[in-house]
């Protein structure tokens, strides 16, 4: 299991990257709007990105689920690919609603 910690001094706002390196699946914890750091994170673990989860409404910020929704998703260098996610088993193309509506239990 990955799990990567960002905080926003200047919001005093934390974000996470949990992942499950199996699947070389992960999805962000409430994201601010400074996307490139959660793709260069899961592209640096060999991992795609394949939704978000805010854990309650964020009024002193805008969240960044809308722009990593609209997002191309990030692919893995081949250097940073494992045994345990195959590139064929990654997500390549998503939609705003197949974010939402997907229901996996396990990332």
């Amino acid at each position: 299991m990955l799990l990567k910690y960002f905080y926003d001094e200047a919001l005093a706002h934390a974000s996470y990257l949990v992942g499950g390196q199996k699947t070389g699946e992960a999805i962000v914890i409430d994201p601010d709007r400074s996307i490139g750091q959660y793709l260069d994170a899961a592209n640096q673990e060999g991992m795609t990105i394949v939704g978000t989860a805010e854990t309650h409404i964020h009024a002193d910020y805008v969240s960044g689920s809308r722009e990593l929704a609209d997002a191309p998703l990030a692919t893995p260098s081949p250097a940073s690919r494992t045994s345990t996610g195959p590139a064929s088993s990654r997500r390549s193309s998503s939609s705003s609603a197949d974010w939402e509506s997907r229901g996996d239990s396990e990332v």
